[in-house]
């Protein structure tokens, strides 16, 4: 999230394509992780990621929006524990 890019300044703030965000303690699983644009509410990719117990993921080069969303759940269909 970029606060400088708002529904009055839509020109503020920079693209987050390639920007990184980690997440650690995670339980040991297989995850699916779905990019979201937060201005249509439409899925963007989908992707299965492994991890260990730090999940660092990087914003898809093709996602120019300045604000992004990410769903993280493991692809077992179960909830992280």
């Amino acid at each position: 999230y970029d606060s400088r890019y708002n529904l009055t300044n839509l020109n503020g703030g920079s693209s987050v394509a390639g920007r990184t965000v980690s997440f650690d303690d995670l339980p040991e699983k297989n995850y699916v992780v779905e990019w979201w644009n937060t201005w249509t509410g439409q899925l963007v990719t989908q992707t299965k990621e492994v991890t260990g117990t730090t999940l660092t993921l990087t914003v898809p080069a093709g996602i120019g929006e300045k604000d992004v969303a990410v769903k993280i759940y493991p692809a077992d269909g179960g909830f992280a524990s």
